[in-house]
């Protein structure tokens, strides 16, 4: 497996297994949102899976463009809020530059433990993963990370009730999960 470090201090490696789709079976290959064709070299893209007990309960892949209109969607109150809780909950430029001075070629450590609880994936039966991807290569720097079902019921407290109803939206139409799913907050 063969690194590849650039300025902005992230680095590209294979998309590890842990980030293909269950129901493709594989890579995604293609958007989630508008079926524009992920795994060109250069194309950057959003992964988010959610597993509960282990098994996947949603996973989607969301290009640039569609995770931009979608970033539109969030309402000014959202956005102080989550800014105002990753601030406090996550100090990511120190995870970042402990995780790469201690890189193993893998990015299981940057999944090992919720972002910001600190409560261990192997320890809890909810939790989120998401990833930076650009054709079939992984991005680490801030990212990867994996979110636990109490950070995630934490972070949907915070969301506006019309951030609330455009998420809402995109589950339904998107990831079309069962009726017991809907509350779970997409980390778009």
């Amino acid at each position: 497996m063969q690194l590849v470090f650039d300025d902005n201090q992230s680095f590209t490696l294979p998309i590890p297994r842990i980030f293909y789709s269950f129901f493709h079976e594989g890579m995604f290959p293609e958007c989630s949102v508008c079926s524009r064709p992920l795994l060109n070299d250069g194309t950057s893209y959003f992964i988010e899976k959610a597993y509960r007990k282990g098994e996947v309960i949603f996973e989607y892949a969301m290009c640039d463009e569609c995770r931009s209109g979608m970033g539109e969607e969030i309402s000014f109150e959202s956005m102080m809020n989550l800014t105002e809780y990753f601030m406090e909950h996550g100090d990511l430029m120190l995870r970042r530059d402990r995780l790469m001075r201690n890189f193993d070629n893998s990015v299981k450590p940057w999944l090992d433990e919720c972002l910001f609880t600190g409560e261990k994936r192997t320890e809890i039966d909810d939790y989120q993963i998401c990833a930076e991807c650009s054709g079939t290569n992984l991005v680490a720097s801030f990212l990867p990370f994996m979110i636990s079902g109490n950070a995630t019921e934490e972070i949907q407290s915070l969301i506006s009730k019309q951030t609330r109803e455009s998420f809402d939206k995109f589950t339904r139409e998107v990831l079309n999960p069962p009726v017991d799913l809907k509350n779970i907050p997409i980390l778009i």
